[in-house]
C-alpha cells in the first residue's frame, strides 16, 4: 500500500494523510500560498494524491470567494502536476456519499457538523477534529476505507 494524501484546496481547507507503516492519520492546515504548497509537497514523503474535485460554484457563493477557491485549486493542480505529473481526484459527491450513506439530504452547515463528528468516531486518535480538517480526514476516510481495521 502507498501512502494516500487527501486535500481540502481551499485557503481554510487541510491536508491529510495516512502512512500504511503506521497506520495513523496526520493532519495539517492548508499551506498559506502556492510557494508554501510546493515545499510541503517536497517535503512530504511520496505517495499518491487525492484532490477534492470541484463539484460546481454554488449561485449563493460570492463572486470573491468562488474566483479565491478556483485559484486555490489551480494552485495545487499545477505543484502536484510539476511535482508528480499527475494527480487523482475524489468527488465531494462520491465521499460524502460514503460517509453520511443513509443520511437524510442536509443543508450545508449541518451537514458539515454531522462529517466533523463522524471523523471523530471514524478517526479517534486524530484531536481536535474540527471544521477546518474534517473535509480532509472524510476524504482520506473515503480513500482508505479498504485498508485493514486497524488503520482507524
Amino acid at each position: 500500500m502507498r501512502r494516500i494524501f487527501a486535500v481540502d484546496p481551499g485557503a481554510n481547507g487541510a491536508i491529510a494523510w495516512m502512512d500504511p507503516a503506521k497506520m495513523y492519520p496526520c493532519v495539517e492546515r492548508m499551506p498559506e500560498d502556492v510557494s508554501d504548497m510546493a515545499q510541503r509537497v517536497r517535503e512530504l514523503p511520496d505517495g499518491e494524491w487525492w484532490i477534492e474535485k470541484l463539484a460546481g460554484i454554488m449561485p449563493t457563493d460570492g463572486r470573491a470567494s468562488a474566483a479565491k477557491f478556483c485559484r486555490h485549486l489551480g494552485h495545487w493542480e499545477g505543484v502536484l502536476t510539476s511535482q508528480y505529473g499527475y494527480y487523482n481526484e475524489v468527488s465531494p459527491k462520491e465521499w460524502q456519499g460514503w460517509l453520511l450513506a443513509g443520511e437524510p439530504k442536509m443543508e450545508k452547515a449541518a451537514r458539515k457538523r454531522l462529517i466533523k463528528e463522524k471523523i471523530m468516531v471514524v478517526f479517534p486518535q486524530v484531536r481536535p477534529v474540527t471544521l477546518w480538517n474534517a473535509d480532509a480526514l472524510g476524504m482520506l476516510a473515503y480513500l482508505t476505507r479498504d485498508w485493514p481495521a486497524r488503520a482507524r
